[in-house]
């Protein structure tokens, strides 16, 4: 296989612990990467090198932040490599703003011996030691408008509680609560937009930035999947967010709430992906959901912006409940932040090395 050698910015999040579970990998420039340009179709190719994980990685989602002001569209694909062999790639994902020019998908029925597409999630079949990125660009013939790419590696099996000694500090951001029941069409299907929106006008209120405070239905027409079907696509929603100038957006995953807290006193609200029913005390497993964590309470609660309740959308859950309901979701969240501010050292420990196959 070729050598290739990662020159680009990129930041590895380790988080690192007797058995590692989740690596975060964005660049924010794209030197190291093969780049094939095809004039005649006005598109792009750009692959990553093959990168490698400290653990056996069983789950990748890829998030892109890309500059769309001009029709483009763009295709996200995945491959896994194993001991022995490698996987053939898969598609994560169509994306485009602008639907009437390019199209925005998901790509459902891929599966074989090496792994399956989950909407917007590679699952592999056995664990994996490495994983590669590929992205084709179409409407341009070089890759200037692709801002950052990252990727989230993890093994949702493996779990790591919060350290015992671990109590959450006091505190609540200003984040705006919205409900998805007031708009028409969003009553049981826009918790990912409503969330996402609560975030973005945070944002816009924070950073003095309007045209970051986004009506809930603008954000639902653009990141809806028509094969999903649905807003909830978690790629989606971050390419949305992500295609704003001033800010940078990931999907990740953490080990635990405690990991949380230093980017609430950085005064980043991060949404978590949950399971609806047992974030309400319910036995039932089934029913995803979407909520922004905005703090903690004085007695070491989560509070949570449920946009799922019109009378009552500011909820505190005890942790544990959170964590048992998180964890269903691999304990997914979305990470947007403004792209020059300084995010939690954990987040800068460690850099990507060049890798040969």
């Amino acid at each position: 296989m070729m050598m290739f050698r990662l020159i680009a910015f990129c930041w590895m999040v380790q988080l690192v612990n007797a058995q590692a579970a989740v690596e975060m990998m964005t660049w924010t420039r794209l030197d190291g990467f093969q780049m094939v340009a095809s004039p005649a179709s006005n598109s792009c190719v750009v692959t990553s090198p093959w990168v490698a994980t400290s653990f056996p990685w069983v789950e990748a989602i890829p998030s892109w932040n890309i500059d769309d002001t001009q029709p483009m569209g763009v295709k996200v694909e995945l491959r896994a490599g194993f001991e022995k062999e490698e996987s053939r790639w898969y598609n994560l994902g169509w994306w485009s703003m602008k639907t009437n020019t390019f199209t925005r998908r998901s790509d459902p029925e891929q599966r074989d011996s090496h792994g399956v597409v989950l909407t917007d999630t590679l699952r592999v079949s056995r664990p994996a030691t490495h994983c590669q990125m590929r992205v084709t660009i179409r409407g341009r013939t070089n890759a200037l408008d692709v801002r950052m790419l990252g990727l989230c590696l993890s093994d949702p099996a493996v779990t790591r509680e919060a350290p015992p000694q671990w109590r959450a500090v006091p505190r609540e951001l200003p984040v705006p609560q919205l409900s998805q029941g007031n708009y028409p069409g969003g009553e049981t299907a826009w918790c990912s937009p409503t969330s996402l929106a609560m975030v973005l006008n945070y944002w816009g209120n924070e950073i003095g930035q309007n045209q970051l405070c986004k009506q809930v239905p603008e954000i639902a027409e653009a990141v809806f999947d028509p094969l999903w079907p649905g807003t909830g696509n978690w790629a989606f929603n971050i390419a949305y967010a992500g295609s704003f100038s001033t800010l940078r957006a990931t999907v990740a995953r953490f080990e635990n709430l405690s990991q949380i807290e230093p980017w609430l006193h950085r005064g980043v609200p991060i949404v978590l992906s949950v399971a609806y029913p047992i974030l309400k005390g319910l036995p039932d497993r089934k029913g995803g959901h979407l909520v922004v964590c905005v703090g903690f309470t004085e007695e070491g609660d989560v509070i949570l912006n449920d946009p799922g309740s019109k009378e009552h959308p500011r909820l505190i859950v005890p942790c544990a409940r959170v964590e048992k309901a998180w964890a269903e979701s691999g304990r997914t969240a979305y990470v947007i932040h403004p792209k020059h501010l300084e995010v939690p050292a954990w987040t800068t420990s460690a850099k990507v090395q060049g890798l040969s196959r």
